[in-house]
């Protein structure tokens, strides 16, 4: 089912919030979550100024530079990519969110951009947060025309990360034959050609799925894929 644009932006925001959240609360830093999502942009802003703090690796793809080298541009480096309307207005609402903002506000906000290779610019989305620290805003960016595709690929990122988080030892219980079982039974293999593939008897390909699913609770193939995405045994 598709979203709306209305309900993919809201959905983008409460990524940010949740993103937030979970750093806040020590469960993750926020390298752990920006340098594994796909297709949004992670990152964090000084207060005093639009210089960076943290960015993902995608931005280092966009803009063509090493990631010391977009921290030590400063705000000069949005200005070189932002289209000068952008520059113009938005970037006054930027600074006006950053000196006015309470701990729980949002701000999103349209801008012009462009990569170093880019021709024209993109439309981009971003949302901003105030983060824990309070001279410092936690935001999240993505094109505006992939707006659901990302937003719906970073939902599905955050909610594994916490399903491995609390399953975490769990997981840890497998024995390595067993990690090897779940992977190709995640990826749809059955038990004759986990088999031959790991040199053992289908009697014990069974046992070993029977432990597993003892182990981690597993009721559905569904269940087996979660954990197979979660703990990086497949890809999704």
């Amino acid at each position: 089912m598709r979203l709306t644009e209305l309900e993919a932006i809201q959905k983008h925001k409460q990524n940010l919030f949740f993103v937030s959240k979970q750093i806040n609360q020590g469960n993750f830093t926020i390298e752990e979550i920006g340098d594994n999502i796909k297709g949004s942009i992670l990152h964090l802003n000084s207060g005093k100024d639009l210089s960076l703090k943290y960015m993902g690796p995608d931005a280092i793809k966009i803009f063509k530079r090493e990631r010391e080298m977009l921290y030590a541009l400063g705000e000069s480096l949005f200005k070189q990519h932002s289209h000068p309307y952008t520059v113009k207005y938005i970037f006054p609402l930027i600074r006006n969110f950053h000196q006015k903002a309470k701990k729980e506000d949002t701000f999103t906000y349209l801008q012009g951009m462009k990569g170093a290779n880019d021709k024209d610019y993109r439309i981009i989305l971003t949302t901003a947060q105030r983060f824990k620290s309070q001279e410092s805003f936690i935001k999240l960016t993505l094109p505006i025309d992939e707006l659901e595709q990302s937003t719906k690929k970073m939902e599905y990122l955050l909610e594994s990360e916490e399903f491995a988080r609390k399953n975490f030892w769990k997981f840890e219980s497998l024995s390595e034959r067993e990690k090897q079982v779940l992977t190709l039974t995640a990826d749809g293999k059955k038990a004759p050609e986990i088999s031959d593939l790991l040199f053992i008897s289908r009697h014990t390909v069974n046992n070993h799925r029977k432990s597993i699913n003892k182990k981690l609770d597993i009721r559905s193939y569904h269940d087996v894929v979660r954990y197979a995405i979660a703990f990086d045994l497949m890809r999704v």
